[in-house]
């Protein structure tokens, strides 16, 4: 026998790639994420792109969040006002990164909290 050329099989690739509300309008991380997305899907790979559109159960603010921690924590310290600059904060605070009606979530941030209390 002679030397033969063997073709190598065809390879089959899927994938599935996970993303986060507000992809497309939330810069500059979820930019870069946006367009992997974008390049996955022009790719021809077998690539499935999954947005996990849920949130909730409730939405807070930032200064809520920070008033409820340290509220459980006993502490009694003010929650100044900072205002935050840039685009991606801007997106946030119109909600960008939010899924308000698919609040399918079952967990609240009180419950978290209580529940960290008491692993330690």
């Amino acid at each position: 026998m002679g030397p033969r050329t063997v073709s190598p099989a065809p390879l089959a690739v899927s994938a599935i790639y996970i993303s986060i509300v507000g992809v497309d309008v939330v810069p500059p991380y979820y930019k870069v994420k946006y367009t992997a997305e974008r390049m996955l899907e022009a790719s021809g790979l077998g690539v499935t792109i999954r947005v996990p559109d849920m949130g909730g159960p409730e939405t807070h603010t930032l200064p809520d969040l920070v008033r409820t921690h340290l509220a459980y924590r006993g502490s009694r310290r003010p929650v100044l006002p900072v205002p935050l600059a840039g685009k991606a904060y801007a997106a946030f605070r119109r909600g960008g990164n939010l899924a308000p009606s698919h609040a399918v979530g079952k967990g609240t941030f009180e419950e978290f909290l209580a529940a960290a209390g008491r692993r330690g």
